[in-house]
């Protein structure tokens, strides 16, 4: 199997999809390697310009087949850019041994129960034709229903022994106003699309399970203004934290 990454920091649509397709061209060992699928990612400040970028990506790429969404921000440890927002990514993959299957499930939010959404699964990998399934990414609408629902019912389409990662498809700031999700040259929402890696490899993961923890108990905003929280119980909100040492500034 073969990868190739590239990593732009473009605040512009155009020029980060030409310096993503130069990267790749530059590295060597991929320049003249037939890759079958890719996964793109990129800010949603982008979300106006992603068909644009969607439509170079295929133009240059002919026959490959591309799944990703949204994000608020991209890491990559082969880039001298590291981390940093708004950005894109674009991952090449294609392998002589393993078969790679992409597709998309739309229209997710018209009914969230499990079996509808195993019904919709098994439809889009009907013409598929898998028989040694070993690991599906995902990258669904956040908004639109519960990830565990989502993981479980794919479990249930594609089999448990099948290894399922991915995220979330992402907003700007978390502002919770929509996501896109990514097919081919086309920009969806409300939407997964999914790769499935068929055949045999070696792979490794694990989970990092980090996060804010609760230090003082659940509070009910009481007044706020916008996304501004101003009253929290009984205080105001720089008193509540000043109570539970939680100034920092």
């Amino acid at each position: 199997m073969k990868v190739g990454v590239a990593h732009s920091d473009s605040k512009k649509a155009e020029e980060a999809v030409l310096e993503l397709i130069n990267q790749c061209q530059t590295q060597i060992e991929i320049r003249n390697y037939q890759y079958q699928a890719a996964l793109f990612f990129s800010n949603y400040g982008f979300k106006k310009c992603h068909q644009e970028m969607l439509t170079l990506i295929s133009q240059h790429f002919h026959n490959i087949s591309v799944v990703g969404c949204s994000s608020y921000a991209e890491i990559c440890s082969s880039s001298k850019n590291g981390y940093c927002k708004p950005e894109s990514l674009l991952v090449l993959i294609g392998s002589d041994s393993v078969k790679l299957h992409t597709g998309i499930i739309t229209y997710i939010h018209e009914n969230l129960e499990t079996a509808p959404i195993v019904e919709k699964i098994r439809q889009a990998l009907s013409s598929k034709n898998l028989t040694d399934r070993s690991a599906c990414f995902i990258f669904p609408d956040y908004k639109v229903m519960n990830a565990k629902t989502l993981v479980a019912a794919f479990s249930e389409a594609i089999g448990n022994n099948v290894a399922i990662f991915g995220g979330a498809a992402a907003d700007d700031n978390f502002e919770l106003k929509g996501t896109q999700q990514f097919f081919n040259n086309q920009v969806y929402e409300h939407s997964v699309p999914f790769l499935i890696l068929e055949g045999q490899f070696q792979y490794a993961f694990c989970v990092a399970k980090q996060g804010w923890n609760d230090v003082a108990g659940n509070y009910e905003p009481v007044e706020t203004d916008g996304k501004t929280v101003l009253k929290v119980g009984t205080c105001s909100a720089t008193d509540y934290l000043k109570i539970h040492n939680l100034m920092y500034f």
